[in-house]
């Protein structure tokens, strides 16, 4: 629910849990949402920064079309994709 709490951050370390926090956003969790890929990437290239955690959603076509581009943007400008666990 994208709320943080210091509380949840506590028990989550004591039971054993990294949490991670993502640090870019995308309003892509609509299936029925317009969304333009071309802007959707434009907009994401922009916001990058080091060490960034980008949530995106499977839902919207959009996503889908502009994810390669985005995967090949990141790789060929040296940031490394990782997965979290």
């Amino acid at each position: 629910c994208d709320v943080f709490s210091e509380a949840s951050l506590k028990m989550a370390s004591e039971l054993g849990y990294d949490v991670r926090y993502y640090t870019m956003e995308y309003d892509d969790g609509s299936h029925t949402k317009a969304i333009d890929s071309t802007e959707m990437l434009n907009t994401l290239v922009a916001g990058l920064h080091d060490n960034a955690s980008l949530l995106l959603h499977n839902a919207n076509a959009a996503t889908l079309i502009m994810l390669p581009n985005l995967i090949n943007y990141l790789q060929e400008s040296g940031y490394k994709i990782t997965l979290l666990h």
